[in-house]
């Protein structure tokens, strides 16, 4: 009997939660952060013979019944990063060929100095020697493991761009840059703020424009955007509640959640969602890859080196927070968009493409 490929994931398509799921089940399904369940599809989608295994799985069974492992990582390098010594184990345990699809830093802007624990310098370590080429996030993200001793890495950007395999999705996308905007998806900034009153700013006129045109803000993370939907205020810290009230100019949590606050856990069911309206824009990568893959255009507003560094890569376009400052309607900012255009799009989807086939040569 083949032998299969094992990725470490939770789903290839995501989850159906009914309303007995707790907050952690539902955080715990999509790994954190229902970005995830687009980037695993993704990844499930490039194989035809694959099963699904998670960390919990003793790595003598990995060995013994598949011919190779995937493991589709994140922003695994950070100085957020404690607690990786568990991952750096279990991978050390794996004989069978390892395969690392999206591993990326993290920090406030590319080109920051960042400490990184000695458990994630290992585990990157036993990645570069489990594997033939790590497959990372971008530049940034190659020259910081570079400058831990790691040189095999090649730069595949995000597999999520691949999901819709049209040649000519930027057409498309071109297209709806140019269409008029009616209805507007928000993809969520993190909504603590952390950012300062620039990110504050920027988010508020987003959501302005979305309530005025009729759309939703869709949030990925953190586990509190599962305690908002389920309507469980009493387990969202203080801040953000009063955030949210603030971001929303509507003085009622529930009124805010129940007209425009969504979270999706099913691609299909986010997916047909997505295609109900003109545009994606938010701090959000997977909100809007999965625009991007529906034919919509999503537009990334870069709030840290991750979203930076994927979006440069990608090819995807941008709008800087302080241009969404500055503008007083959609239309205004459609002219601050940065974007190489439709056949560059196009081409770097093939090159990266090509990269990522060879990082994962099974």
């Amino acid at each position: 009997m083949t032998k299969l490929t094992a990725i470490i994931a939770k789903s290839d398509g995501g989850i159906a939660c009914d309303a007995e799921c707790s907050t952690s089940m539902l955080s715990e399904f999509c790994g954190g952060n229902t970005g995830n369940i687009v980037f695993w599809k993704a990844v499930c989608q490039m194989l035809n013979n694959y099963e699904l295994v998670y960390w919990d799985v003793n790595p003598t069974e990995i060995n013994t019944k598949y011919k190779a492992l995937i493991w589709p990582a994140s922003n695994d390098i950070g100085a957020h990063d404690a607690g990786q010594g568990g991952k750096g184990d279990y991978l050390q345990q794996i004989n069978i060929p390892l395969f690392v699809v999206g591993l990326g830093v993290q920090a406030v802007n590319i080109g920051d100095e960042i400490s990184i624990s000695i458990e994630t310098q290992r585990l990157a370590k036993i990645a570069s020697q489990k594997t033939t080429s790590i497959g990372v996030r971008g530049a940034f993200s190659r020259n910081v493991l570079s400058s831990m001793g790691i040189k095999n890495t090649t730069i595949i950007g995000c597999p999520s761009l691949h999901i819709n395999p049209n040649p000519n999705l930027g057409s498309i996308i071109a297209m709806g840059i140019n269409r008029k905007w009616n209805k507007i998806i928000v993809a969520q900034n993190n909504i603590a703020m952390q950012g300062g009153i620039k990110h504050f700013n920027a988010e508020m006129k987003l959501i302005r424009w979305m309530i005025q045109r009729g759309g939703q803000y869709i949030c990925q993370h953190p586990s509190y955007v599962f305690d908002l939907i389920k309507h469980q205020y009493n387990m969202v810290p203080q801040n953000i509640i009063e955030n949210l009230i603030k971001l929303f100019e509507i003085n009622n949590v529930k009124d805010i959640v129940e007209k425009f606050v969504r979270v999706y856990t099913l691609i299909p069911e986010w997916s047909y969602v997505i295609r109900q309206h003109d545009v994606c824009i938010g701090a959000r990568l997977h909100s809007n890859l999965l625009a991007i893959a529906n034919g919509v255009p999503g537009i990334v507003v870069p709030i840290d080196s991750r979203t930076r560094e994927m979006a440069e890569t990608c090819k995807l376009p941008i709008v800087e927070m302080e241009d969404i400052e500055k503008c007083t309607d959609m239309e205004e900012l459609k002219g601050k968009i940065k974007w190489d255009g439709a056949d560059a799009f196009d081409i770097n989807r093939i090159h990266l493409r090509k990269n990522y086939t060879e990082t994962t040569d099974i």
